[in-house]
């Protein structure tokens, strides 16, 4: 949970209410470290596999669509920005 809520900026206990609720709704499971039964690993089941993978497509088929309704002036703006965004982030982190 830890490592999770690192990874998405979040605090443990929100982390576990969300994976908590994965399972639940049975897009994720947990399962024990067979060398050291304090590690527990969360995995996404078959169905959360493809609850992701078809997220993933809506928001490409939606920014998709955002992008082709732009005018070549706004997609080169988006282009720089997102450029300089890396970069930056590049240069951050080492």
């Amino acid at each position: 949970m830890s490592e999770i809520g690192c990874k998405l900026s979040i605090p443990k206990p929100h982390t576990t209410v969300l994976v908590d609720r994965l399972i639940q709704e049975g897009l994720a499971e947990r399962s024990y470290d067979e060398r050291d039964r304090r590690i527990i690993n969360i995995r996404l089941t078959n169905e959360g596999r493809a609850f992701y993978l078809d997220v993933k497509r809506a928001i490409g088929e939606k920014m998709r669509h955002y992008f082709l309704a732009m005018d070549d002036a706004s997609l080169e703006r988006m282009l720089l920005a997102s450029a300089l965004i890396r970069d930056t982030l590049t240069d951050m982190m080492g």
